[in-house]
């Protein structure tokens, strides 16, 4: 007969390369981080193609950390889920940071360096610091008075935003009083 068997279908199973470090993805999943709040690095593994890679044995078997000089050694926990690992990093201290991330994966792999930048949190009144020139004065003297805005975490808050400030001496707002420069951080 003229009849030609019918094909089989093949299973064709497709598995991500072998790992490779400048595939594979550091990130830092805040874009603007606040002292004292929690933010996290994570790392995907991946193939030179880009495919994540998901071999739970592969990758539970690697170990994934972060230095941060001045923070510490954080080492990052693999979620199935996502299919990465994370680490998370609190400081209450506002700064740039510079983080590296490490992969042992048949040898240790170092990731470019990454700034991050922690900023101040909103300001708080209570740690805002007051400095005056004198403590004494006469009428018509001039006095410096400073005034530093910090956060919670006692980090000075640098702004370009417009502060009104008004001076009061025994509960009385004094109105009579003149400017004559205003510089703020």
């Amino acid at each position: 007969s003229d009849l030609e068997p019918a094909a089989t279908p093949v299973l064709v199973t497709t598995v991500p390369a072998a790992m490779d470090v400048n595939s594979s993805v550091v990130t830092y999943n805040v874009p603007s981080i606040v002292a004292g709040n929690p933010f996290k690095t994570e790392l995907q593994l991946r193939d030179i193609y880009e495919n994540v890679i998901s071999d739970i044995d592969y990758v539970l078997a690697r170990t994934v950390t972060w230095v941060i000089p001045g923070l510490g050694t954080y080492t990052g926990t693999f979620d199935n889920t996502l299919k990465l690992f994370s680490a998370t990093v609190t400081t209450p201290t506002a700064g740039t940071y510079t983080a590296t991330g490490y992969v042992d994966a048949e040898g240790v792999y170092e990731y470019e360096p990454t700034e991050i930048t922690v900023n101040a949190g909103p300001m708080v009144l209570a740690r805002t610091l007051f400095t005056v020139s004198t403590e004494s004065l006469t009428a018509g003297d001039a006095i410096t008075v400073e005034v530093q805005l910090r956060d919670i975490n006692d980090n000075v808050i640098k702004s370009d935003a417009d502060y009104t400030a008004q001076i009061f001496l025994d509960g009385v707002e004094q109105t009579d009083i003149i400017f004559t420069a205003y510089t703020g951080t």
